[in-house]
């Protein structure tokens, strides 16, 4: 190759430039195309970026507003919906023109970015709208049994959008998806053109403006119900600790240690000594060490607190913000730290199959039930517990049912329930409603005809349309959170024999021949423990077989061994009882007949 001077490019350089410019300041664009970056985290956080994405902030001039706030503007602030932001505002000012990115699929079901779908809407009259899936942490309903790769290689599921602004073309939203290997998803792309997709018309409404196809009739049914949040109106995530190795340990007594020398020890002595790393705006070792001493001062006793599912440690709860723990949620989770109150853990938006369900008497962390990014776990109280002077125990309690529950409860029922924790004329309890509730949330049919809407938001619970199936399914939920609680007396009927050497070293948990093997060699383990059971996931998790991973390298002592045995147990029973549940609701009309609608005295279905 002839080598070519620098001068020789400088004035064509110059040139192309000059044309280049001139076209930004007199002419406007109406083509753009790209692939925005995957960077959640952005560092374009100047006036002049934060004005692209104000529009998307509001819906016809209402705020758009959710309870996580700092959620909200973090994924707002994401790079890719502020090339979003940039491209409408290009487009805006031409008044036609067309949109072509390949980016983050997120904003096509994501709940903070509904006023980004309403802004796009807007201006857009015509949308093909291309979910490639293949997210490592947000796997559809349609995607979790089968293999789903991303076409870059990148955790972030991605889409492709395609938008047209002309007032020659008829409006209209389209969709289509591609699940599947990656080379599948390649061929298919490039064997394909706009014009020979199977697209399917979708029609986003409020609230959300979803761009993705829903059942119509359905989501009129399940938009119908009332919302756990509706249900139970203190609520909270679960604790943030920001350091778990030194905020929860598996003892009392290793709480009481801990906390006991990190009172005495030096800020830089702590730091190295519990590997704490570098401190942050929630979260300093100082504050921390603080927090410990007022509070061993104060004569705050440890508290127990349900890390995952049936894994129940301990910590120190002293309900200061930004000190031993980084966020302890009060004052709904002052409410649980002496272990009196019952509360349902849930998670408000779940990208997978939904069974992220739970039960504790004690603390939650924002993780109990998963630890996907986006999917944090709730906790719901039955009951509220007033603190006293300050103090976090022993204050006065009521029940933590809305009045609008209460009151379309009392007609679904054809009796009055009132808000007292029993019912002297009827018999009825509050933890009688909070079972009932958790039947409902443990019923097969109902996770599988609303799957697609736990993406969104808090649950939504139909109403009995009976007294007896109320009955029946509040029985049945009270079994489940009685074994979930590890309360109930099927738990001492062991179903599974330990065999091997006592205290055990847990080396590598597997599962072969109904036995679940804590070593390599599988000298040592649980005998009796069926597939089902091994495989049953609460959350995020495979119970069996997280319990035993979490503790590796440890000994299990025999209370260890009778405490494992009583999951099998409890897992074992809650597949029972999710089959009797359903067995209960097809007895008495199936879904939705079995329940409260409008041929049930129901106007709630028409507001």
């Amino acid at each position: 190759m002839t080598s070519v001077s620098l001068k020789q490019w400088v004035p064509a350089l110059a040139h192309e430039a000059k044309a280049v410019n001139a076209i930004k300041r007199h002419q406007r664009f109406t083509v753009v195309i790209g692939n925005p970056p995957y960077s959640l985290y952005t560092a374009n956080l100047t006036e002049a970026s934060d004005r692209l994405i104000e529009p998307f902030r509001s819906i016809d001039g209402e705020p758009v507003r959710e309870r996580g706030a700092l959620q909200l503007e973090k994924n707002l602030q994401d790079d890719y919906v502020k090339f979003f932001g940039f491209c409408l505002h290009t487009l805006q000012r031409s008044g036609l023109g067309a949109l072509g990115f390949i980016s983050n699929h997120g904003y096509l079901n994501n709940r903070t970015l509904r006023g980004m779908r309403y802004a796009l809407m807007k201006l857009f009259g015509h949308m093909h709208l291309m979910d490639l899936h293949g997210s490592t942490s947000r796997a559809s309903t349609q995607s979790r049994d089968v293999l789903d790769q991303n076409v870059f290689e990148i955790q972030q599921g991605v889409a492709v959008g395609i938008f047209a602004k002309s007032p020659s073309q008829e409006p209209g939203i389209f969709y289509s998806q591609m699940i599947g290997p990656r080379n599948v998803k390649y061929d298919w792309l490039v064997s394909h053109s706009l014009s020979d997709v199977d697209w399917s018309l979708i029609r986003p409404s409020a609230p959300l403006f979803l761009f993705e196809p829903r059942d119509g009739k359905t989501e009129i049914e399940y938009l119908a119900y009332l919302a756990l949040d509706e249900i139970f109106p203190a609520n909270s995530t679960g604790i943030v600790s920001a350091r778990d190795s030194l905020v929860v340990q598996f003892t009392r007594s290793e709480v009481e240690s801990v906390t006991e020398r990190l009172g005495r020890l030096t800020t830089e002595d702590a730091r190295a000594e519990y590997k704490l790393g570098d401190d942050t705006k929630d979260w300093a070792v100082s504050r921390a060490q603080k927090d410990v001493r007022e509070g061993l001062r104060a004569n705050i006793a440890p508290s127990q607190i349900l890390y995952r599912p049936f894994d129940i440690r301990w910590t120190f709860y002293t309900g200061q913000a930004r000190g031993f723990m980084c966020n302890p949620r009060r004052p709904v989770m002052a409410g649980m730290a002496d272990g009196t109150n019952l509360a349902l853990c849930v998670n408000r938006q779940v990208n997978s199959e939904f069974r992220h369900v739970g039960a504790t008497r004690f603390l939650a962390t924002d993780c109990t039930l998963s630890t996907a990014t986006k999917e944090r776990t709730y906790v719901l109280p039955l009951y509220i517990i007033e603190a006293e002077h300050g103090l976090l125990r022993g204050g006065s309690r009521h029940l933590n049912l809305s009045p609008t529950f209460l009151a379309r409860l009392s007609a679904s029922l054809g009796i009055k329930v009132s808000s007292a924790p029993t019912d002297s004329a009827t018999g009825r309890t509050a933890e009688d409603i909070f079972s009932y509730i958790y039947a409902i949330l443990h019923s097969p049919g109902y996770r599988s005809r609303y799957a697609d809407f736990f993406k969104t938001d808090f649950p939504r619970v139909p109403l009995p349309g009976n007294l007896k199936l109320f009955r029946s399914l509040s029985r049945l939920g009270g079994e489940l959170f009685a074994l979930h609680l590890l309360e109930s007396p099927r738990l001492n009927t062991p179903l599974s024999t330990y065999i091997g050497s006592a205290n055990p070293e847990v080396e590598k948990s597997s599962h072969a021949r109904d036995t679940v093997w804590l070593d390599k060699a599988q000298t040592r383990g649980f005998r009796g423990v069926p597939d089902d059971v091994w495989d049953f996931h609460i959350g995020g998790y495979q119970v069996c077989e997280k319990w035993l991973k979490d503790r590796k390298g440890h000994t299990l002592s025999k209370d260890d061994i009778v405490h494992y045995q009583k999951i099998v147990v409890a897992l074992s029973e809650t597949i029972r009882l999710m089959k009797e549940i359903d067995e209960v609701i097809e007895n008495h009309g199936g879904w939705p007949g079995a329940f409260y609608g409008k041929d049930r005295l129901g106007p709630h279905l028409e507001t």
